[in-house]
């Protein structure tokens, strides 16, 4: 027949023999789902058994099937599952007058059910416990669990109940609160008792006491409806703090002495542990920093099995340079973890998904989850440098000299546009053949060098471009006849001075020397000429400069203040009349 058909008949008419045979085909379907770790099944198998034993009045058995299913769901099921059960569990064994067994599995469901956000339903599972107290005779503990049920949501049904209660029952209520539910270790936790008087008549000589039976606060008198605050301050170690005090003793008008045991309330005490991330040094184009987790052990005990894990974006070259497990780490002792990090590229990026995961000495397992961290990576300074004299107030031979030049290289850059992604440019850099130059310029700008850049690299596909405080990067990818360039240039002003740095990829090895060198020649000599040129427009005030030669036009020589006379810069010649 199979557990999935049982419900298209009413589970009460079912026959003695039809629900062994069920009960056989459950255990033999949870038993195989055992066999394969597949304890969500086996969990679901044992609650419809255990429904089809609650349909047919079935208590018992009902309980104990739900109680397996509990178990099964505990190994990586959800707070609101594990909730469901215990509630399910609280309704029969309300129905069987087992009210101490209620309200445990009631609080066990409210709790699981704050833990998923499932306010409510907590609130719910805290009144069927309020219920079964009053049914036990125990209106104090009803009214507070009624109480508890309202710091989760205001219900009106819930005030009226409470105010029923309070005037049927001559107990004082106790009602504790606590600043926070969870703490680290050494950290100071904060308990506030609230004696509330609910009856009629006034109550003497209120006393909290602890297990020794020593008072730890005592109240005269409190008056109808009175009440009274107590707070105090507390440290605990790890595991679960409490406070000190366990029953209330009081006596009514005429003598007679009660007594209530307290559930005290509890907050968990958790490591006090600090991750402090950090990079030395500064992050360096292609040069290898050290990436530091550092882990400092702040409490009064140990913390064991410390693992330390994090997700390195593309852009970072990543070996681990020490270990990342550490068997433990004791009090006031720090380890951690170094990765040396070397930036491939310019620009911010983070570090993302840093975990620390380790298990405290009662063996209680933590995740600790950090903050991404930015990394920005600066442009490094060219390996290879030329200082350069001022520039001259004429072009001369030597700018002569520079126009043949620049001709030349043009040619020697004879690749065409190659559009990739930025990802595809970065797996390729890891791959291919490198190299690279760099020099530096005087008396300059960095964006006059980045304008004669993007002209010498017109031909290429510009893929990204990255423009900092005192910073540019930008990246190029071209090709000619299967042979692929990929160039990054970087250009940094640094004291008056501008840093260029050509690092360039191929997928051969064989041209990619010549065709660094060109693009970095090339920029180069294009920007000495145009700084020449300008030097000459300053001197040259009356002069109109006609740019003829196809190769020099893209660069803007000249000024629009200049009238009269002209100088002709022609096939790479530079004519000069009225001089």
């Amino acid at each position: 027949m199979g557990i999935l058909t049982v419900f298209e008949k009413n589970s009460r008419e079912m026959k003695e023999s039809d629900y062994k045979k069920e009960q056989r085909l459950t255990e033999e379907r949870i038993k195989k789902c055992l066999q394969k770790g597949d304890y969500l099944c086996a969990s679901l198998s044992y609650q419809l058994l255990a429904k089809v034993a609650e349909e047919r009045q079935d208590y018992d058995s009902a309980v104990n099937l739900y109680k397996k299913a509990l178990d099964n769901l505990k190994e990586g099921g959800t707070p609101f599952g594990i909730g469901w059960l215990y509630r399910l569990i609280s309704n029969i064994l309300f129905k069987q007058k087992k009210y101490n067994e209620t309200i445990e599995n009631a609080i066990k469901s409210a709790e699981y059910f704050v833990q998923s956000g499932s306010i409510y339903a907590a609130q719910w599972s805290y009144n069927l416990a309020a219920k079964a107290a009053e049914a036990g005779q125990d209106f104090y503990t009803a009214m507070r669990f009624y109480k508890k049920s309202l710091l989760l949501a205001d219900d009106d049904g819930v005030k009226q109940e409470l105010e029923r209660l309070k005037k049927i029952s001559p107990h004082p209520i106790i009602l504790e609160l606590v600043d926070r539910k969870q703490i680290k270790e050494g950290e100071e936790a904060q308990f506030k008792i609230i004696v509330e008087n609910n009856s009629l008549e006034p109550i003497r000589k209120v006393k909290l006491v602890n297990d020794n039976m020593d008072v730890i606060e005592e109240i005269d008198r409190l008056g109808p409806h009175e009440e009274k605050y107590f707070s105090y301050k507390t440290v605990g170690r790890v595991g679960t703090l409490k406070p000190s005090y366990r029953k209330i003793f009081w006596e009514n008008s005429i003598g007679d002495t009660f007594e209530e045991s307290i559930d005290s309330a509890e907050i968990r005490v958790v490591p006090n542990i600090e991750v402090i991330t950090s990079i030395n040094p500064p992050a360096r184009l292609n040069k290898p920093s050290d990436f530091i987790v550092l882990i400092k052990n702040k409490s009064e005990s140990k913390i064991k099995g410390v693992q330390i894990y994090a997700r390195f974006p593309d852009s970072l070259k990543v070996i681990p340079t020490t270990k990342t497990y550490f068997e433990s780490i004791n009090p006031d002792e720090e380890k951690g973890a170094v990765f040396s990090v070397t930036p491939i590229i310019v620009g911010e990026t983070k570090i993302t998904n840093i975990v620390v995961r380790y298990r405290d000495e009662l063996g209680v397992k933590y995740e600790e989850n950090i903050e991404p961290f930015f990394v920005k990576e600066i442009v490094a300074e060219p390996e290879i440098k030329k200082s350069y004299k001022e520039v001259v107030n004429e072009l001369g031979k030597t700018g002569i000299e520079y126009l043949k030049t620049i001709e030349k290289k043009r040619r020697e850059i004879d690749v065409g546009a190659h559009p990739i992604s930025q990802e595809e440019f970065l797996r390729s850099t890891k791959t291919f053949f490198s190299e690279q130059r760099g020099y530096t310029l005087d008396h300059i700008s960095l964006d006059h060098v980045v304008s004669h850049i993007l002209d010498a690299c017109s031909s290429m596909t510009l893929i990204s471009s990255h423009k900092f405080e005192n910073e540019s990067l930008l990246l190029f990818s071209g090709i000619n006849l299967g042979t692929i360039y990929l160039l990054t240039i970087g250009v940094k002003e640094d004291g008056g001075l501008v840093n260029v740095l050509f690092k360039g990829y191929s997928n051969r090895k064989d041209s990619l020397g010549n065709f660094v060198g060109a693009c970095a020649d090339l920029v180069e000599y294009t920007t000495m000429v145009m700084s020449s040129a300008k030097e000459v427009e300053k001197i040259e005030v009356n002069q109109v400069i006609k740019i003829i030669d196809s190769i020099v036009q893209r660069s803007k020589i000249g000024a629009d203040i200049a009238k009269n006379k002209e100088t002709v810069v022609k096939d790479s010649i530079v004519q000069r009349a009225q001089v």
